[in-house]
């Protein structure tokens, strides 16, 4: 069933953001975090939740919202969510690439971008 299919790639996608959590933990401590792991949390999430998994919530959702209007106002816009996703992993995406590239960039900063992504998901 989808519904079951959906609820198991959020579990998943909550252990990969204990993992980004972890990877920004070293990097916050002066350490090198594992890139390789950004990288792959990153594609994970550009490829699989934005073509796979969201557009599946959604239909879900629009079903739900035809036949239980108020259960589906109080989930919320599910795609104002989806989109606040989306710019907030851009913004990930883009200051691992500028650490990477050796471009001035604060930890606090970049602290603070993957934070903000990992508490928006």
């Amino acid at each position: 069933m989808i519904i079951e299919r959906l609820t198991e790639e959020h579990r998943n996608i909550e252990k990969l953001l204990v993992i980004f959590e972890r990877e920004l933990d070293v990097f916050d401590r002066g350490e090198r975090p594992d890139y390789e792991v950004f990288r792959a949390i990153i594609g994970y999430f550009e490829v699989y939740t934005e073509v796979y998994h969201h557009p599946q919530e959604e239909l879900v959702f629009a079903k739900l919202r035809e036949r239980d209007p108020g259960a589906a106002a109080k989930i919320g816009n599910l795609a104002d969510e989806h989109r606040k996703g989306v710019e907030g992993l851009r913004r990930v995406a883009h200051a691992i690439k500028n650490v990477l590239a050796d471009r001035e960039i604060l930890r606090k900063n970049v602290d603070a971008i993957i934070r903000d992504f990992i508490m928006c998901e």
